[in-house]
């Protein structure tokens, strides 16, 4: 249902798009799938072969059924690739895999996020690149920030850290305001605030939209009328509060400055 629906807003938003033509689905079998399920295997050959894709995409991989021993997942990846092809024009191979939860301020920077990938380390050593995706507060599911993170690259640099927020039927937005790498850590007091707050840039969009300036009192009730109590409105637009990285303060009137 959750990807029925995910479609439909995408050809809403695209309609130019050729989506259906672009994009295949498979319907998986009752149960899950498991990795000695041959008749699966079989049908995924026939169907790369008549589709012919640029990309096979398997999620998630915990859906497999396979034990987290080495042998084991690579058993699974060569059965993956037969049914897929081998050689210079057969398609790419995208794994899905679930993380768990960083045991060690260590684990959360750098190469070692590998380690957060659910299941053997040896989906992450045979693969030629792992992006990861995780939550950037797992703890508040109203927060919709993602931290996106690329622990291995064989073929290039791995990208900087950055943040986004979930749009459902259309691309992320990038957050330029979040710090990735305060990601894991232990909140400062000042941050914690903050986020109990809640008034991000996007409120300042919907309240505000293109007027060319408000007073106080003005930004107040705007960002009242969006369901922020009056409090909290007026410690965000407090001289120094932590809205003033937005604004942009001229002739007595404060307009928005984008991040």
């Amino acid at each position: 249902m959750r990807l029925q629906k995910l479609m439909a807003e995408y050809k809403r938003l695209y309609p130019t798009a050729d989506i259906d033509g672009s994009v295949w689905y498979s319907d998986p079998p009752e149960g899950g799938f498991s990795i000695a399920d041959a008749e699966f295997w079989r049908e995924l050959d026939r169907q790369v072969a008549e589709i012919k894709p640029d990309l096979v995409v398997i999620d998630p991989i915990s859906h497999r059924s396979v034990e987290d021993r080495a042998s084991e997942v690579m058993n699974a990846i060569r059965i993956i690739r037969q049914a897929v092809g081998v050689g210079e024009d057969t398609p790419g191979i995208l794994l899905v895999a679930h993380t768990k939860k960083p045991r060690s301020e260590e684990s959360m920077r750098g190469r070692n996020l590998a380690h957060a990938v659910s299941g053997s380390v040896a989906w992450v050593n045979t693969s030629r690149c792992t992006y990861l995706c995780v939550p950037f507060d797992p703890d508040d599911i109203g927060d919709d920030r993602i931290n996106f993170w690329t622990p291995k690259t064989n073929d290039g640099p791995n990208y900087a850290p950055s943040v986004w927020h979930r749009r459902f039927g259309t691309f992320f937005e990038h957050d330029p305001q979040t710090d990735p790498s305060s990601w894991g850590r232990d909140k400062t007091k000042e941050e914690s605030s903050e986020d109990r707050q809640r008034i991000r840039f996007e409120d300042l969009k919907k309240a505000f939209g293109n007027r060319p300036g408000m007073k106080r009192s003005e930004r107040v009730k705007s960002l009242q009328a969006l369901g922020h109590d009056e409090a909290t409105c007026y410690r965000a637009t407090r001289s120094g509060g932590y809205l003033e990285r937005y604004p942009v303060e001229a002739s007595g009137v404060l307009a928005i400055r984008s991040p």
